[in-house]
Parts: structure tokens; sequence; C-alpha cells
């Protein structure tokens, strides 16, 4: 005898190839609504990490150069701190997520109010982690000087995205391919950056997480770390829990460690 078992939910992640919010919401609610308990704004209107560089480069301290390296040829753009400067003298502005967050929720809001999206589905907020965003778009030389300063950033933009959006009704997300790359031993360990063995690459997304969602009430954090083998990795950490429990030993530990 055959059986077949039906989904009991689904987890949309990504950026989607479409017009913008309202066309993700209505395509995502038309073919997996009932499925869902958070969905995202498709990534539309931001350019994930690469928005950052717009954002960092008027900084005083800072400036846009190209490089070489990670085993790339052609040169690529970065980050870098201007000559002279000191790391400890950046200020960092308002990274732009929070304004984004703020538009896509008053748009889910009337698609509710509309009864083309369930009222119980949550805005889901896709993060990239503070060390991924350091890691893609940062020199080497300076990663790690001004890694601690813009973890500090991204926590205050998670805060504005709980000032913009009810507690009640969002997920926020974090994006972590950096981190997996580490995990994974995608690089060498001296190109990293950052200190790239489990224990702390674990440590710092918790403390990461748990900071930045403290003032929230039982809205759910995960990480999407990557493939591994056909199944996608996910792990559950902060404040009261998830809706998503860990799948790898690796990911399981910041339940214990956060």
């Amino acid at each position: 005898m055959t059986t077949t078992s039906r989904p009991a939910g689904a987890h949309i992640v990504g950026r989607f190839p479409l017009d913008g919010p309202e066309d993700v919401f209505r395509t995502i609610s038309e073919h997996a609504g009932p499925l869902l308990r958070s969905m995202p704004d498709g990534e539309t209107e931001t350019n994930w990490i690469l928005q950052q560089f717009d954002i960092l480069a008027p900084v005083p301290q800072l400036e846009r150069r190209s490089r070489t390296g990670y085993g790339i040829d052609t040169p690529f753009p970065c980050i870098r701190l201007r000559d002279g400067a000191r790391a400890e003298d950046v200020t960092f502005p308002e990274l732009g997520y929070a304004r984004v967050a703020a538009n896509s929720f008053e748009i889910l809001k009337q698609l509710k109010g509309a009864g083309v999206v369930r009222e119980a589905v949550r805005l889901q907020v896709n993060l990239p982690s503070p060390m991924t965003v350091t890691y893609i778009i940062v020199h080497e030389d300076d990663a790690k000087a001004l890694a601690a300063g813009y973890e500090r950033a991204m926590i205050r933009e998670v805060a504005r995205v709980l000032d913009a959006v009810p507690h009640d009704q969002l997920t926020i997300g974090w994006d972590i391919p950096s981190e997996t790359v580490a995990l994974e031993g995608g690089r060498a360990w001296e190109q990293l950056p950052f200190d790239p063995s489990e224990t702390a690459i674990v440590g710092d997304l918790s403390r990461a997480a748990a900071e930045a969602c403290r003032p929230a009430s039982g809205d759910g954090c995960h990480g999407v770390t990557g493939k591994d083998g056909h199944k996608m990795r996910l792990a559950s950490f902060g404040p009261r829990g998830s809706e998503i429990p860990a799948c790898s030993s690796t990911l399981k530990r910041m339940e214990k460690e956060r």
C-alpha cells in the first residue's frame, strides 16, 4: 500500500523576480497561503547586501575601492577605511532594512484587510548577519576592525524593525551564507576575516540574535545556512524559541548556548 504525505507547512526565503511586495504577497498566498505562518516581501526593493555599498560609502572614514582575492581575478568592489582613519571613529548610519520592512508591512496589512492574505500570517523580515555583510563587502584587512561597530548598527536596525512592525505579526530571519562557507570549509581559514571555528560562529550568532531580538515578545528567529546534501539546514534560536526546529548537530547547539 502506497501512502502520500501532505506538507504540514511551508517556509519561503530568498529573492523573488516579481514587481514588488504586493506582487510577492499575492503570488505566495495564491500558491501556498494555507501552509504559511509567515511570508517574506521577496527582497524586491532591497539588494540585500549590495545596497550597503551606497549606505556605507558616504561615511566620512570609509571609502569604496576595488580589490581582488578569494581566488577571484577580476577586481570587485569593497569598503575600506580611508588612509589614516580609525575604526573606532566610524558611526554607522541606518542600514535601510527597517524602512523597507515598514513599507512591506503596510502593504501586507492592506492585503489582509482585503482578504487576500490570512490574518494569522506574519511578515518575515530576512536580514543578513553582521558577519556576512562585513565578510562580503568590507576589505579583509579592515573587516575585523569594523565588524563590532557594524554589528551594533544592525542591532539598532532590528530595533527599528521592531518599532515598525507589531511583534505578534513579525518573524525575523538571519541569513548566514558566510558562516556556512566557514563551517563547510569553503575557504582556507587564513583567508577568512573572522574566527571560522564552529564554537566562535555559533557563539557570535547566538549573541547577536539574542541582543537584537531582546525587546520582542514571541517573535521567532531562524538562520538559513545553506544546503546539507539535499536538505536545507535551518536553525532556531532567539527569545522564546522559533517556528522551525534545528536539524543539524552544529546549529542545534545554538539553542543550548544562547
